[in-house]
């Protein structure tokens, strides 16, 4: 992934994330991981993950 990418592909955040495929679509589907369709692809704003990455670790009970 490029540091300098403004989105990513579901593949690349499924990396990131160590999601599973099924799991990382069924987060896309709940609307747990924020996203954009363009074209018909399906693009994460790499501003949306470093939210939620930044909520994740200031949630009760979080380890990070």
């Amino acid at each position: 992934m490029s540091d300098e990418s403004l989105v990513y592909t579901p593949a690349e955040v499924f990396r990131l994330l160590k999601l599973s495929r099924a799991t990382g679509y069924a987060r896309l589907a709940d609307g747990s991981i924020p996203h954009i369709r363009l074209q018909g692809k399906i693009l994460i704003p790499r501003s949306a993950i470093n939210k939620l990455l930044e909520q994740a670790g200031t949630q009760k009970g979080s380890t990070a």
